[in-house]
């Protein structure tokens, strides 16, 4: 279940019990099925994060509706605490969609991605796992079947944001 109240996201220091200021880089983190995990975002990940949150930004601005919210902005989900690259928010503290950058060489966080998926569906919430080695977007969406987007295919957020659409090579040739 979603909290009620938005929550900043937590610092290695604060989650330490350091009781001094955490330092402007101070790094994030989010837990995942209880499990810790410091969020590392690598700088080719960046490029593609900027890509998509513009252009959602744009359709988002069409509407007049909702907000975006980047890379340090996190939400409790359940018991744990998640920080997406990316999420939409319509008209609530619940994302109604959620970007996740996963790099295939972060063992520990593409091992507890199912836990962190499921949470986000069983909340109605539509999750896109972007996986930048492979030029693939893997598309969740609760009561829907997975879909799995290659580079010459176009993203699209119909239920949510129906004009928002990218063809994947944009995206990966960044």
């Amino acid at each position: 279940m979603i909290q009620d109240n938005y929550s900043a996201p937590i610092t290695l220091n604060q989650h330490n019990g350091s009781d001094k200021e955490p330092a402007q880089n101070d790094t994030l983190a989010e837990v995942i099925d209880g499990v810790f995990i410091e969020k590392v975002r690598p700088i080719d990940n960046w490029r593609m994060v900027a890509s998509l949150f513009g252009r959602l930004f744009m359709v988002r601005q069409q509407y007049g509706v909702g907000r975006l919210t980047g890379p340090k902005d996190g939400y409790p989900i359940w018991d744990d605490y998640y920080i997406p690259d990316v999420a939409y928010l319509k008209d609530s503290e619940k994302p109604e969609l959620v970007v996740e950058v996963v790099p295939a060489d972060d063992m520990q966080r593409n091992l507890l991605l199912p836990v962190k998926i499921g949470n986000y569906l069983s909340l109605k919430t539509a999750v896109w796992v972007v996986r930048p080695q492979m030029n693939v977007v893997q598309v969740f969406q609760h009561g829907k079947r997975v879909r799995t987007l290659h580079e010459n295919q176009y993203l699209t957020a119909d239920d949510i944001l129906p004009t928002f659409r990218v063809k994947l090579e944009d995206i990966f040739n960044r």
